[in-house]
């Protein structure tokens, strides 16, 4: 279990690491692709072998960076959605559903106004 825990911890501080990077200095060392594969692989061990390690500052339970919080904050009219979570066509189609369902929403709305 030892391994696991440190090897959870290291995957925590590379994608740290790279938040940094991009953040700060704007600077791209992995593709979103990776970068959103090891986020997805810290996420599953950390739900599975929660019994062993309990994780405040997570990159999975942060949101936005620590790095640009001098940052104005937006709020926009629309969700911002994005393809970046999708490696299987079931992810794909969850994705679909979801900007069909939003698109209806706003039709309707148009519609009524």
């Amino acid at each position: 279990m030892e391994f696991i825990k440190n090897y959870i911890l290291k995957l925590q501080e590379k994608i740290r690491y790279y938040e940094y990077l991009y953040y700060s200095f704007n600077s791209q060392k992995i593709s979103d692709h990776r970068y959103d594969f090891l986020i997805k692989k810290l996420r599953y061990l950390e739900n599975k072998y929660k019994h062993i390690l309990v994780i405040k500052n997570s990159p999975t339970s942060t949101i936005g960076s620590l790095y640009l919080s001098n940052l104005k904050k937006h709020k926009h009219i629309t969700p911002m959605f994005s393809l970046n979570h999708v490696f299987s066509i079931r992810d794909y189609l969850s994705f679909e559903k979801k900007l069909k369902n939003n698109l209806k929403k706003k039709l309707f709305f148009f519609a009524v106004s």
